[in-house]
């Protein structure tokens, strides 16, 4: 796999958790269900994507 094509896909997963992100703390907003766990997760998840995506635009 090419390293652009690598960052692509990075930046696919990286806005499909943006998008879960987002759906998670409106669900929590309108029903008081907590999915504080659940979006710290995702959240640790986009940092280490974010991170990924900086090495490869050093390369």
């Amino acid at each position: 796999m090419s390293l652009e094509q690598e960052k692509k896909d990075l930046l696919v997963m990286r806005a499909m958790l943006k998008k879960q992100i987002e759906k998670l703390t409106f669900i929590q907003e309108q029903t008081g269900i907590k999915a504080e766990k659940q979006i710290d997760k995702l959240l640790d998840i986009l940092t280490t994507i974010d991170k990924i995506l900086e090495e490869l635009n050093k390369k």
